[in-house]
């Protein structure tokens, strides 16, 4: 299965005032991907755009329509979540933050080869530095990919049981062809 990870929004609020934002997953079956790519093809024409891509904001209920019923004929699954930044307070995400970074290296002790002591409180320092929106961002995607692999793995073993053999996983990363330093350190706490 193919798994492609995008995000809206600025993960950013305060709490006068909503601000949504979300990561979310598409899961197309290998089989069905070329197909889905040729259907979504030809929507696409019709798509409204923004400099060659296309935007969520500028669809009409219409072109969703279109692309929902293309991707739902083609057992695809759909994966979001969302965050209303203007629920949470600077200080809230700030402490939840901080536990985390004292989470990376809690248990490490001395007893740890030093490279992996070295390797890990490198980690914790970079979650330290992370600014609030990159790392609620980050929070909410490492709960995405949670539950995509739940879902996608009970969806597919009951439908397409030949999926589970392969995930192929495509994150639309900050910017092309570079890796900002959020990225580099989300894919090795994942890999980890």
């Amino acid at each position: 299965m193919h798994i492609f990870i995008d995000e809206s929004g600025t993960f950013t609020g305060s709490p006068s005032q909503p601000s949504v934002s979300l990561v979310g997953a598409l899961v197309i079956p290998d089989a069905r991907l070329a197909r889905v790519e040729r259907q979504y093809r030809a929507l696409r024409a019709d798509l409204p755009n923004d400099k060659g891509e296309v935007k969520g904001r500028l669809l009409r209920e219409r072109d969703v329509d279109f692309v929902v019923t293309m991707l739902a004929r083609n057992n695809v699954l759909l994966e979001m979540k969302a965050v209303d930044m203007g629920m949470h307070s600077g200080a809230a995400v700030a402490a939840h933050q901080e536990r985390q970074a004292e989470l990376i290296t809690e248990r490490i002790t001395e007893r740890h080869h030093p490279n992996l002591r070295a390797q890990m409180e490198g980690l914790r320092r970079r979650l330290e530095k992370m600014t609030p929106q990159l790392y609620v961002q980050s929070a909410a995607t490492f709960e995405l990919i949670a539950t995509v692999i739940d879902h996608a793995t009970l969806f597919y073993c009951q439908r397409i049981p030949k999926e589970l053999a392969a995930f192929h996983w495509v994150i639309d990363g900050k910017g092309k062809g570079q890796v900002t330093d959020w990225e580099s350190w989300w894919s090795l706490i994942v890999i980890c």
